[in-house]
């Protein structure tokens, strides 16, 4: 019989249908099937469809009788594959399964996965902000980043680039048939946006050497922030919970993550610079509004991060040495992440306009494209102190 725990390798052979009449019941059948611990025979399974996923549907099975909170189906949305590597996706969510950091990887079926179940509340935006959220937010991050993951291990680089390059090649195929949609595409300039991917890269290329003006506390700070790290890449509010605050909610939670703090959907997940997760971490502050003028998080937040960041994973950073070289060292991380900011907009401008193409989700996504382009522009002001690339 396959073993299907935590095995990415096997495929349960049964696919869940999109009509209404058969979808939750091949939810429930996949469910039992790759959780009968769980979920045993003879025992009558109930089923809520879970807010807030927008890649995948999901939905969240449980015995009854409220014995266990039982699992989560994850069905992919359609076309997702387009931006997501699955074989990857299942590789990675196993093996942070095995590690203890994602939630259980119960098994994958021709079309989505089960997982464990998190008694957890999702994170709105502007909490992310809050004094005693920053420093767990940070920690679980820190703990993520010292994970030596195998998958992908073969190519330990700064993914970003290389899938910006992925993403550029796949939009230059969109077009419209809609005259609207593809007056508001032109306006964008992909050809504008993929020189601004190549400047950017260059002038983050030039970093270290730029680093090197600094003093030498700022530019150990600054070298941190560039070191590679297995990176969770996706981390907005939907994707980092509240674990102890469901702790009372209905349905029957599942066990609860001891950190109070939890990532969730590792779909995006790969080996990247540790600067790039904090950037695009910190303009998540501002939610799909992309309102970084009020939501992005000010300097004290950002120094709150870094210093609880740092302390997690590389406490020796801030050893041995004085109240004002922890300072500089702090100071030289900010200028790193806010630096990559600008990748973070430029990789999520690319998806928006392929998502605008193939996703079958009710949302604006030549809009949300927009918006990160003027977050591209309003930070090349702000973190490199000169005017954005014309498009």
């Amino acid at each position: 019989m396959p073993t299907y725990l935590n095995n990415a390798n096997e495929v349960l052979p049964i696919k869940v249908r999109a009509d209404a009449e058969h979808r939750e019941a091949d939810a429930r059948h996949v469910a039992k099937c790759l959780a009968p611990d769980l979920l045993p025979d003879g025992k009558a399974l109930s089923l809520r469809k879970v807010s807030g996923g927008i890649t995948n549907e999901l939905y969240q099975v449980w015995p009854e009788d409220g014995t266990n909170g039982g699992v989560l189906v994850r069905v992919y949305g359609c076309n997702t594959e387009v931006l997501i590597d699955r074989a990857m996706d299942n590789t990675v969510s196993a093996e942070l399964s095995k590690l203890g950091t994602a939630p259980t990887y119960h098994g994958r079926f021709e079309n989505g996965r089960v997982e464990g179940f998190l008694a957890a509340l999702p994170l709105q935006p502007t909490q992310m902000g809050e004094e005693r959220l920053v420093p767990l937010i940070a920690e679980e991050l820190a703990r993520m980043h010292c994970l030596d993951v195998h998958a992908g291990a073969a190519r330990k680089e700064a993914t970003v680039w290389r899938k910006l390059e992925e993403w550029l090649a796949l939009a230059s195929q969109v077009h419209f048939s809609e005259p609207d949609k593809q007056a508001a595409l032109e306006a964008l300039s992909l050809k504008g946006v993929a020189a601004r991917v190549e400047w950017t890269r260059r002038q983050l290329a030039a970093e270290p050497a730029a680093a090197a003006a600094l003093d030498e506390d700022e530019t150990a700070g600054a070298a941190f922030m560039e070191e590679l790290v297995f990176a969770h890449n996706d981390l907005l509010a939907g994707n980092a919970a509240a674990a102890l605050a469901a702790a009372a909610a209905a349905p029957p939670p599942a066990a609860a993550h001891s950190s109070g703090i939890v990532f969730v959907d590792y779909e995006y997940a790969a080996w990247n610079v540790r600067a790039f997760d904090v950037a695009n971490h910190w303009n998540e502050h501002a939610g799909f509004d992309c309102d970084y003028a009020g939501g992005y998080p000010k300097p004290p937040v950002q120094r709150a991060f870094l210093q609880a960041y740092a302390r997690a994973c590389r406490p020796a950073l801030f050893e041995g040495i004085g109240k004002a070289a922890r300072a500089a060292r702090i100071e030289g991380m900010r200028r790193v992440a806010n630096r990559y900011t600008l990748v973070s907009h430029l990789f999520w401008e690319v998806w928006a306009i392929i998502q605008a193409k193939h996703s079958v989700v009710d949302f604006d996504y030549l809009g949300y494209a927009l918006l990160r382009q003027g977050g591209f522009e309003a930070h090349c002001r702000e973190f490199m102190g000169q005017p954005p690339p014309p498009l």
